[in-house]
């Protein structure tokens, strides 16, 4: 985005040289040899002293102590972390303590098959229930789902009190009733990770319920209460230790078919082996499909039992109405005139984000030497991609979220990027992806959960820090935390200098690119967040990436301010030399700029002329003869260092993005909104494709089984940046009229037609999308995108030019 402001100019400049690569650190030489070995023998003590004051100000740790942590950020709030929310983001209806140790809620159920195996429903998936999604939630207090179903539709409402207690109501709905009507499973448990963190029984009683005890909560009781009892079919299990990321396998075990007074049903039988206490505890409720369920988790330590009943009903509505006159307040939409879906839309968006947000513990596997070790262990609290098919913290996707949630609850947002950041190893590297439980293991394949520290990830949270820092009475109530941010983010902003630093001290590049591979089109660089968007052809050390640059001139802008508050003003004025470094347009334009496109792009080894072609070989075996084939990459013109003249799109625009094109260069600008306005390259009815229609690899496969990804489709974060940039420039003083208007006017469309589109295919699916098709604006990818899709709302919320 373009810079804020500043007196007695347009745009600030900013930081310093990039760190001489000769002067970190240096080889061991000739220690161990004649004197120098009694030297290095005396001057240990003066050494390892040299070494701490190095790391304790900040200076750079080397690869051996990957694995080791920095000291955490304290706390923003004074939090026990046994308020109950929907922090388990994986599963349809699960709640959670923030605490380590806390016991597990979960529900599934299932149709009775008619013949066949159960399918039950616990993890959320993807095309498995015709739509699902929160309608109304806060993120801490209060929930209301809509889970439609195939036979059924269910209603999740819950509510939890300052006293480590919740109520929970579930009602089930027929589609179409009749005597055929299937009746339906309900399983709702309790789970404890480890025997060392509690136990759990069941009651003696005819009661539906679960009884426990941890030592941060004491003895508690989960109670069931069904509106259709003496309809119901009610057994339970219990069992010694499970293991969390298998409940359904676990529970499809013990589960057997048994003639009743309503015909043939699936019941859980315990088995031979009985056990008075355990891990794992499920009451199990086959019911009609018209049924209400009301849940209680009580302590015996509570003064008060948690809202039943008209009580329950009355609390749940004030909560709503409470969500409402927030929502208006941070977002202001009522004024806008915006329809219904649109409205409705909007609710839901912030709703799923905030109702998606988890909690994990555990560590990470990390890549170490040519072997895997455990990272951590963390405590991480984030919002999540998307429930089904990314339930797990995604570092630049996080930066997106909480410019979102910041609006509407800076508190909670606060204490999401303090757990982020506190992931932050002593060299300043954070993990692109936060994997940290079997149960976050379970949706990831195998060979992406180990973690790479030589790999980044665009740093958005500068986006998130220019914006929060600017409300100063916030800032000032959460002084100490504030300032305990800016020392982690500049510790990363150095980790990524260095780390990814470019052949100049004005370039940088993305490590993890495959040099090598000839399966791919062109190798993804994944560290990007833009996967396959086509980069030079042949990666080597000498390419640099222009969207990397950007990024890191926002961060050195960002920093610049922030250590005229938080550090000294000798610092402040390194990154004000950096960010003039960065954004000096001279020479962006000779390191960037091609006159050939008239575009921003990346340089390096690349050929204008690749493709995919099949390969063929015959295996002979003992039965016969087989073909194997498979796709390789063809160079039919020779590579050479050059710019990606053959793909404008997304990363062509980060210039305009990170507003480092001044206002006074009107041909630049002027071709790069030409790009943005032509239905041939970026111009949508429904917002900006990620790579223009002209490009070779517009739409095109990255390998036979990898469609394109970032190559043509529309996706929110950067239409959103764009959008922000756009309207940072429509107010730029030096911008001259007709390119003012041109500006005004593409801001005007995009916005409308992002919104519009989105709402459309919101009311056709019930979802918002991960991404969406260039050609006809239909949804793509992940759904529900609880994510960084979301930001249509903060789109919505912005005033018109």
């Amino acid at each position: 985005m373009p810079a804020p402001m500043a007196q007695g100019s347009n745009r600030p400049r900013l930081l310093q040289n990039r760190p001489d690569k000769n002067k970190q650190g240096g080889e061991r030489r000739g220690f161990f040899s004649g004197p120098f070995f009694y030297l290095f023998v005396l001057g240990a003590p003066v050494v390892l002293a040299c070494l701490a004051l190095k790391f304790l100000s900040g200076g750079e740790v080397r690869g051996s102590d990957t694995e080791v942590l920095m000291p955490p950020i304290p706390a923003p709030v004074n939090d026990s972390g046994l308020t109950w929310g929907t922090l388990r983001a994986q599963h349809y209806f699960g709640l959670r303590t923030r605490h380590p140790h806390s016991p597990l809620f979960g529900m599934m159920w299932f149709d009775q098959p008619q013949g066949g195996h159960p399918n039950v429903r616990h993890w959320c998936n993807q095309n498995e229930l015709n739509s699902y999604g929160w309608t109304h939630a806060d993120g801490r207090t209060f929930g209301r789902q809509t889970l439609n179903d195939t036979t059924v539709l269910l209603q999740t409402d819950w509510v939890n009190t300052d006293e480590s207690t919740f109520s929970a109501r579930v009602v089930s709905k027929p589609h179409k009733k009749s005597k055929d009507t299937p009746r339906v499973n309900f399983y709702f448990y309790l789970a404890l990770e480890s025997p060392s963190h509690g136990r759990l029984r069941l009651p003696k009683s005819k009661e539906i319920a679960i009884e426990g005890k941890t030592e941060e909560l004491g003895e508690f009781k989960l109670k069931i209460e069904s509106s259709q009892r003496d309809e119901s079919i009610v057994t339970d299990l219990l069992l010694p230790r499970v293991n969390l990321a298998k409940i359904n396998d676990h529970v499809l075990q013990k589960m057997r078919v048994s003639q009743t007074p309503h015909g043939i049903a699936y019941v859980l039988a315990q088995g031979e082996q009985k056990f008075e206490e355990g891990t794992f505890a499920v009451m199990a409720i086959n019911a009609p499909a018209d049924s209400q369920f009301e849940i209680t988790f009580t302590r015996s330590s509570s003064s008060d039992s948690p809202p039943t009943g008209v009580a329950f009903e009355k609390e749940l509505q004030l909560r709503v109405e409470r969500f409402e006159q927030r929502f208006e307040t941070a977002f202001n939409l009522a004024e806008k005139n915006y329809s219904p879906s649109e409205s409705a839309m909007a609710r839901v968006a912030l709703s799923n984000m905030l109702g998606s947000i988890g909690v994990w513990h555990g560590s990470n596997k990390v890549k170490k030497s040519g072997s895997i070790v455990p990272y951590g262990p963390h405590m991480l609290l984030s919002a999540v991609p998307s429930r089904p098919f990314f339930p797990r913290g995604f570092l630049w996707d996080e930066g997106f979220h909480q410019l979102l949630i910041s609006r509407f609850d800076p508190v909670l947002s606060l204490e999401c990027v303090t757990a982020w950041l506190n992931t932050m190893n002593v060299n300043g590297w954070i993990p692109r992806e936060m994997i940290l439980s079997a149960e976050a293991e379970e949706k990831v394949p195998s060979e992406y959960i180990p973690q790479d520290p030589t790999v980044a990830n665009p740093p958005s949270f500068f986006y998130l820090l220019d914006t929060v820092t600017r409300d100063s009475m916030f800032v000032n109530q959460h002084r100490a935390t504030f300032s305990a941010i800016y020392f982690k983010a500049a510790k990363w902003y150095k980790w990524l200098m260095t780390s990814q630093a470019g052949r100049y001290s004005d370039s940088l590049r993305w490590r993890g690119r495959n040099g090598t591979t000839i399966r791919e089109l062109n190798p993804k660089t994944l560290a990007s967040g833009l996967d396959d968007f086509p980069r030079a052809s042949h990666p080597n050390d000498k390419e640099y990436h222009l969207d990397l640059r950007c990024w890191m001139a926002v961060a050195s802008r960002v920093l610049a301010r922030l250590a005229e508050t938080f550090s000294t003003a000798d610092e402040a004025e390194s990154y004000r030399r950096k960010y003039t470094e960065l954004s000096n347009f001279d020479n962006l334009v000779q390191r960037h700029w091609t006159e050939e496109g008239k575009q921003f792009a990346d340089f390096g080894l690349h050929s204008l002329n690749v493709r995919l072609a099949e390969k063929k070989k015959i295996i002979q075996g003992h039965h016969g003869n087989t073909v194997e084939t498979w796709m390789e990459r063809v160079v039919d013109e020779p590579p050479k260092e050059r710019h990606m003249s053959d793909a404008m799109g997304y990363v062509g625009l980060f210039p305009l993005i990170a507003g480092i094109v001044p206002p006074t260069e009107h041909a630049k600008l002027k071709a790069i909104i030409g790009h943005l306005n032509d239905p041939e390259e970026l111009w949508t009815p429904f917002g900006i494709r990620s790579l223009s229609t002209l490009s070779p690899y517009y739409r095109a496969h990255n390998t036979k089984d990898d469609p394109a990804y970032w190559r043509g489709s529309i996706w929110m974060p950067i239409n959103y940046l764009l959008l922000r940039s756009l309207g940072e420039y429509a107010v730029e003083p030096g911008l001259e009229g007709q390119l003012r208007e041109e500006i005004v006017a593409t801001h005007r469309r995009l916005k409308k037609a992002l919104v519009a589109n989105l709402a459309k295919e919101f009311t056709r699916t019930g979802y918002l999308w991960e991404h969406y098709d260039d050609k006809t604006g239909e949804g793509k990818g992940s759904h529900p995108m609880t994510g960084w899709t979301s930001l249509v709302l903060m789109v919505m919320s912005e005033d018109d030019l």
